[in-house]
């Protein structure tokens, strides 16, 4: 070989090497934000302690904090098994045979939903706040954003059905918590007294709002966050690019979708999308000036709570 060989080989060598770091490191950092998000490997992530991350969020949860407080007479710590996952959750008992399953979104505890539930209990609803798989005191590891936590929705409608004597049952859901509660009222096995879904800030696949959140934080949305569905198919056997975009289509339950024009996470434009594919007879889509993602009632309690109020006389049930 002549001179000319060899640094072609050299140069070759070295571009291999460039290439094999490049996809090593796409895998690493995709790992490390994949553990980051969706893996709970110590019981106080995602726990019952957290305050939220800024003011409005710390608000949210002071006031929550002060209406459970106020109705600490009426709690029952309650308790069911799912996938051999122990789920834990509050009862708010007010005697009526209506109740909300609060759905929190990812990162957060049954202690977020309180802020959330002084309009149902004002409109003659029990109140069920939860932790779901992997957050606050229940057990697991993954968040499955939204897949198998729709079995745990499922089973705690028929817990509070057949324990309680609840016969109409809704779900308020958040974020990826409307993930959850859309794949529960699509799926075969929801009961016919599960009536009706509120959601906010719902997105049509996880993959769309974790990359418009990573831009918004000022990182390239490809190719680390595509990568990180390898992980996310291995550990938790769904993929990142499904979402209520598949199925709600199926949705024939009542559903009031709540959202913010000012959500850079669950755009606007993809709220329209649901709602137009949505199969249901009584649909509605309410819309608020002002609030980022999940801050809407923070920033109009009022108007927040009059979306709801009317639509549950809706339902007359």
């Amino acid at each position: 070989m002549d001179k000319l060989d060899w640094i072609l080989i050299i140069v070759f060598a070295l571009a291999a090497i460039a290439v094999l770091g490049w996809v090593w490191a796409m895998f690493t950092i995709s790992y490390i934000l994949f553990v980051m998000h969706l893996k709970r490997n110590k019981k106080e992530k995602w726990s019952r302690e957290d305050e939220g991350e800024n003011e409005l969020q710390q608000e949210m949860y002071r006031r929550g904090r002060a209406w459970s407080a106020a109705n600490i007479s009426y709690k029952k710590d309650v308790h069911i098994v799912n996938d051999g996952l122990n789920l834990y959750g509050e009862y708010y008992d007010f005697g009526n045979d209506k109740a909300v399953i609060m759905v929190p979104g990812r990162t957060d505890s049954l202690t977020y939903s309180y802020y959330f539930a002084d309009v149902y209990a004002e409109s003659g609803y029990n109140i069920l706040t939860i932790d779901l798989r992997a957050h606050g005191e229940s057990d697991g590891i993954y968040n499955t954003f939204g897949h198998e936590e729709s079995g745990d929705i499922i089973k705690w409608a028929e817990y509070i059905h057949d324990n309680y004597g609840v016969k109409s049952v809704i779900i308020h859901s958040l974020c990826i918590g409307a993930a959850g509660g859309m794949y529960a009222v699509t799926d075969e096995r929801c009961p016919d007294y599960l009536k009706a879904i509120i959601t906010e800030g719902m997105y049509t696949t996880f993959y769309e709002t974790f990359k418009n959140h990573a831009v918004h934080l000022g990182y390239k949305d490809w190719p680390v966050i595509n990568v990180m569905d390898v992980w996310a198919k291995k550990y938790i056997k769904h993929t990142i690019h499904s979402g209520p975009i598949d199925v709600i289509h199926k949705c024939k339950k009542a559903i009031l979708m709540i959202q913010g024009r000012e959500d850079v996470f669950s755009l606007p434009e993809k709220a329209v999308t649901l709602y137009e594919k949505c199969g249901s007879e009584h649909k509605k889509l309410v819309w608020f000036e002002k609030g980022e993602h999940s801050m809407l009632k923070i920033n109009d309690e009022a108007g927040y709570n009059k979306a709801i109020s009317e639509f549950l006389l809706e339902l007359n049930y």
